[in-house]
């Protein structure tokens, strides 16, 4: 897996993970072609390169035309990702024999199928066909929302993204209210997902900026911003409405209040009523003790799916560490703007858990 952006990365390689694959993520084509031909001299190549388009210094064009021009790794199978291409793009495509060229932001079923005819394997008489991890986190849904998500908490991206693609939404992903702002101005979208406090531009900033652009186009239409946040006080709610968004949700976000939403305010007619599949919760400690993990908050964040919960708690683990640092470096640094921004994090990483332990004190220093 190709891509400079680290997100896109982790969140493809996690799926790809799920469904058994052995993943290698790298972030330049430079890098992918020293380990192809490093894989490739030691008798273990790898069978398929999935590559993102869109890179700085060589695109992915011109990485697989790389590719192509090394004779040890020539026969590669190649799938590109991509936000969009020119007309002489989509020829070089063929002309570099791509296997498939996927438009982003991608579904899960897309990756699946076009990872099958790459390799060329039949999945339909496997027991424990990767499709079944798909189908089994896939719900009916009326209609799918083309839906950005700007959020600058990876934890959160990952439940957010995770439970809507399995509700058959697509999302794209950006990391503050100015990359919202600028993926706005060159795609549609039915609704936006925007977090309140972000760094460069804010929730706020970037809706007013939306609403700007929107009132000097009248053929644009109004698109629907949802504010996502873990203030919940009534004047947070009217500072959100007056700042141009629709809807207002207060964290930790529960993706079955927030898809009945998605679905309220994009469909006239009201959506059905769901069932919840039951929720398997690990072994709690004794009486005596108070649970580190809220598992009734953690249902409801994750709408019931155990395979999401495992996919955005690895990225907790993963992420945790290192937000630890910022705020000890903030202390240590006597920067109380950053140590704001550092707590912050953590506590809406956690949130989703409901784990208070972390929860509290991490509030206490935001404050």
């Amino acid at each position: 897996m190709v891509d400079d952006n680290d997100t896109n990365r982790r969140i493809l390689c996690d799926m790809m993970s799920g469904w058994g694959m052995e993943t290698v993520s790298l972030k330049t084509p430079a890098e992918a072609i020293e380990h192809l031909l490093a894989t490739k001299w030691s008798g273990q190549a790898l069978p398929l390169v999935l590559t993102d388009f869109q890179m700085p210094k060589v695109n992915g064009i011109d990485f697989v035309e790389m590719i192509r021009g090394e004779p040890g790794i020539a026969d590669a199978r190649v799938v590109m990702l991509s936000s969009g291409m020119r007309q002489d793009h989509t020829q070089r495509c063929k002309d570099l024999n791509i296997i498939a060229r996927l438009i982003k932001p991608v579904k899960q079923n897309e990756v699946f199928e076009a990872i099958v005819t790459a390799l060329q394997v039949d999945v339909r008489h496997e027991p424990t066909e990767p499709k079944t991890a798909i189908q089994s986190r896939t719900t009916t849904q009326k209609r799918s929302l083309r839906i950005l998500l700007a959020e600058d908490n990876l934890v959160n991206q990952k439940l957010a993204v995770g439970a809507l693609e399995a509700q058959g939404h697509r999302v794209t992903v950006t990391n503050d209210g100015r990359e919202a702002v600028e993926q706005w101005k060159v795609e549609t979208f039915d609704a936006v997902l925007m977090d309140v406090q972000m760094p460069e531009m804010d929730g706020f900033e970037a809706t007013r900026e939306i609403r700007r652009l929107e009132s000097s186009t009248p053929d644009h239409g109004h698109t629907i911003i949802i504010a996502m946040t873990a203030r919940a006080k009534e004047s947070d709610r009217q500072q959100c409405l007056d700042a141009g968004m629709d809807e207002y949700m207060s964290k930790p976000i529960r993706i079955k209040e927030l898809c009945q939403l998605l679905r309220e305010i994009t469909t006239p007619s009201p959506a059905p009523a769901t069932s919840t599949k039951g929720f398997d919760m690990p072994n709690q400690p004794s009486a005596s003790d108070e649970p580190i993990i809220d598992w009734a908050i953690a249902a409801q964040a994750v709408n019931d799916d155990q395979e999401l919960l495992k996919i955005v708690s690895q990225a907790l683990l993963e992420s945790g560490p290192g937000m630890i640092q910022d705020v000890q470096q903030s202390i240590a640094d006597n920067d109380p703007g950053r140590l704001r921004i550092s707590a912050h994090a953590i506590k809406g990483s956690v949130l989703f858990l409901g784990i208070n332990l972390i929860r509290q004190p991490a509030l206490v220093l935001e404050t």
